[in-house]
């Protein structure tokens, strides 16, 4: 019965690994513009799609 599972939990471990890597860049320059495009979309002009996107963003967006 392992051998049957193996490859779909090989899959989601490969997933959640690239998943992982996208929150933690591996060099300065992904850290920089992981950083730089958190700012963008916080900026007011994009609060509105994030509020129809994630609803409540009240923790982190300030309401205007």
């Amino acid at each position: 019965m392992g051998q049957e599972l193996r490859p779909a939990v090989q899959q989601r471990q490969q997933r959640t690994r690239a998943f992982a890597r996208s929150l933690v860049p591996a060099t300065r320059i992904g850290l920089a513009t992981q950083s730089a495009v958190t700012r963008l979309i916080l900026r007011d002009a994009f609060t509105g799609l994030l509020r129809r996107s994630y609803g409540d963003t009240s923790s982190i967006l300030t309401r205007t």
